[in-house]
């Protein structure tokens, strides 16, 4: 059975910092890794600020979502 690897970064409130969570996702197909995902992606970030990303074994990405976080910047952006 494949595994997956989500990482879900969580701003604190106050100080401004991140709550880092990462665990294994084992799962039958990368769709059901990501539905997964998304529903404790959902619980951890509870309303705050952060980012959920999940990758393959082979550390590919599969899903990430944000939220609450500004675009970041890109190559030639001013």
């Amino acid at each position: 059975m494949p595994r997956f690897r989500l990482r879900v970064l969580r701003r604190r409130t106050g100080d401004g910092g991140m709550d880092v969570h990462s665990e294994w996702v084992t799962a039958d197909t990368a769709e059901d890794a990501v539905a997964h995902a998304q529903a404790l992606t959902d619980q951890i970030l509870d309303g705050a600020s952060g980012v959920g990303m999940l990758s393959d074994e082979a550390e590919n990405l599969v899903w990430s979502r944000r939220q609450d976080l500004p675009k970041p910047a890109m190559p030639g952006d001013p």
